[in-house]
């Protein structure tokens, strides 16, 4: 007898089981049981109240173990989510949805080898757009550009170097894919129109290609994307 309550309640204390089949496991070895014993000697050895005592023990048991596993398992999801979302918070500008320069170093390994692209661009005149509209309609132009971004190089590695400055890099790019892409997305833009701003907008851009083997390689090929930007932004006028 003895040897019977020392398995029940190692089931009941170390067997994870849902509620329903927890009653049942618990249950009907206690069930069966005293039907044998009964059948042998009535029970005689047994007082029917500890016994119905037990079985309920056994039974709370089970229940608590079950509802602390599952309070664990729901901490251990909210903690992956938040671990999740602060992963993507970590990689992700929160205005724009385009990768941030985080991002960028951590996906420098799926540009090892190949030959990239660095398209750098920023928004015209973006400073007086603030100071004649105030900075609302800043921030809406910069989500409208990143939009037309995404749209356009869909797939690519689009992100938010800072400020109004974008960059897209594009493994295994030809001058005619770039040259195509970039008047889409200069044509997208031209199609933006803000409430309230009478004014259109465009992007000067530059970009260059080259081999990537390590940063200093993406960080040069970048330096000279700049260069091309910064001699496109020479002749603009607000």
């Amino acid at each position: 007898m003895n040897m019977f309550y020392l398995v029940v309640f190692g089931i009941s204390s170390f067997v994870t089981l849902p509620q329903g089949t927890s009653f049942i496991s618990v249950s009907l070895p206690f069930i069966i049981f005293y039907i044998i014993l009964f059948n042998e000697d009535q029970a005689r050895g047994i007082t029917l109240l500890n016994y119905i005592g037990l079985a309920f023990i056994c039974q709370l048991t089970s229940f608590m173990r079950y509802q602390l596993k599952i309070k664990q398992f729901s901490q251990m999801v909210k903690i992956e989510n938040i671990n999740a979302l602060l992963g993507k918070e970590s990689r992700e500008d929160s205005m724009t949805g385009l990768r941030n320069r985080f991002a960028l170093k951590d996906d420098l390994d799926c540009f090892k080898g190949k030959k990239v692209c660095v398209l750098m661009a920023d928004i015209d005149f973006f400073k007086q757009f603030n100071d004649t509209f105030g900075h609302r309609v800043g921030d809406i132009v910069i989500k409208e550009i990143a939009r037309t971004v995404k749209e356009v190089f869909e797939g690519e590695y689009c992100y938010r170097y800072g400020g109004d400055e974008l960059m897209v890099i594009v493994p295994d790019a030809t001058l005619v894919y770039m040259e195509d892409q970039v008047a889409l997305w200069k044509k997208k833009i031209s199609e933006i129109h803000i409430e309230g701003v009478g004014r259109k907008l465009s992007c000067s851009h530059g970009y260059a290609f080259g081999m990537v083997y390590n940063m200093k390689d993406l960080e040069k090929i970048h330096e000279e994307a700049d260069i091309e930007l910064y001699k496109a932004k020479e002749n603009r006028s607000w």
